[in-house]
């Protein structure tokens, strides 16, 4: 508009007027369509870090479209800054006001768990919460986050030994008795061998276990996986028999 003012004078102001009538547009059609009040079925992310390629896609094709079925919780991590960084978190760097937003103690846990947003936006999207943790306190945020979340998926492509927070990660999903909850996405580089003895004497039969195996990273892999999810928080949302 300020450019179309100096060419055309008063005229350019219908450029503000345009956005005027999309304002006007869109508060009538979010009252007549309200979104549903419900609180979504929650998904916690959990991932092999160090590809940061592959998880962005991932995150595009699957994590963003779940955000119109619930809220999304994951450990922070550089390989998804780009997807989740908000202007908050700027704000937090320009100001150098960044490490307190880490969760360094208990405390600190309880508060961020205590503020989790479970409330859709206007536009009918769950939001993405993130936990920026230290290596002494990552640990018990997943264990809390466990307890916050209706479904998991854990991408579990490049899993070898050398991936001792995966192995950690399994070990409570096995403690937990989250395996029946949790779509594993694998690759032909996943130590499946490991993967095996990690959840060993679970009680979990095998047809209860949801393992893709991802074989080239396309469309319609993640497709399947995302199609995976819906089944599973079908089956936790499902009312129980009486």
């Amino acid at each position: 508009s300020a450019d179309l003012a100096t060419s055309l004078g008063w005229k350019g102001l219908w450029g503000l007027a345009g956005f005027v009538v999309y304002r006007l547009v869109a508060a009538i059609g979010f009252h007549l369509w309200p979104v549903p009040g419900d609180a979504g079925v929650s998904l916690l992310v959990l991932r092999v870090f160090g590809f940061q390629k592959r998880t962005e896609k991932l995150f595009d094709s699957v994590i963003l479209r779940w955000r119109f079925r619930g809220p999304i919780r994951m450990i922070a991590g550089t390989d998804l800054a780009a997807r989740t960084i908000d202007p908050d978190d700027s704000l937090a760097f320009a100001s150098g006001d960044l490490p307190s937003r880490f969760v360094s103690n208990p405390e600190d846990l309880n508060e961020r768990l205590r503020r989790l947003d479970t409330a859709r936006d206007p536009d009918g999207h769950f939001r993405v919460t993130e936990f920026y943790c230290q290596a002494n306190t990552w640990t018990h945020a997943l264990i809390a986050l466990l307890a916050h979340s209706d479904v998991i998926l854990m991408d579990l492509r490049g899993f070898n030994k050398d991936r001792s927070g995966c192995l950690f990660e399994l070990e409570q999903l096995k403690h937990y008795e989250r395996l029946a909850q949790t779509v594993f996405v694998v690759d032909s580089k996943t130590d499946l061998e490991l993967f095996k003895t990690a959840i060993d004497q679970t009680g979990t039969a095998a047809s209860q276990m949801h393992l893709e195996q991802v074989k080239t990273d396309s469309i319609s892999a993640r497709n399947r996986v995302y199609r995976v999810l819906q089944s599973i928080s079908a089956k936790e949302t499902a009312p129980a028999n009486g």
